[in-house]
This record gives structure tokens, sequence and C-alpha cells, in this order.
């Protein structure tokens, strides 16, 4: 039995895309990220990551004072990423 499952029409095996090249999409919400947080608009980060063969990480940072908004947006990102897995964008 294989622990493959079908959902919202994409297959799921617990595995990222094992192709090389890199994800455009990635790349420009990363600059996107890095030219607010070079003018000071971005004052706190938390992130999730997947590197090929499925290695995960996580992490945050922030500038003193934006603990307590950053878990805020952490419990707002809890709630909605398992609703879109369903429902999809």
């Amino acid at each position: 039995m294989s622990n493959v499952f079908d959902l919202n029409g994409e297959k799921v095996d617990g595995a990222a895309d094992s192709g090389d090249a890199p994800c455009e999409d990635l790349i420009d919400t990363l600059q996107r990220l890095l030219e607010d947080a070079r003018d000071g608009s971005l004052r706190a980060i938390a992130y999730a990551t997947v590197r090929q063969g499925t290695l995960c990480g996580a992490g945050w940072d922030g500038a003193p004072g934006s603990k307590f908004p950053l878990g805020a947006a952490v419990s707002i990102l809890a709630a909605r990423y398992p609703n879109w897995m369903v429902e999809g964008e």
C-alpha cells in the first residue's frame, strides 16, 4: 500500500518536487521580502522551509518588540494553511 494521497487533484507523497531548477516564485517572494527588510518596513519574519529530499526547517527573526505581532501572524498562518491545502487557491 502506498502513502500517496490525492488532494485537490495533486498527488501528495510527502516529497517536494525533486527538480534542480530554481523556483522563480520563491525567488520573487524572497527578493520582495528582502527589499522590505532593507527599507525597514518588514520588522519580523517566521519561515518554514522545504529542501530537496523533504528536509524541513523553520525559524524566525525580528526587531525588538515584534514577538507578539509575529506570534499572531504565525497563528493566522496555522489556521489558514490547512484550509488552503483542502480548498485550494
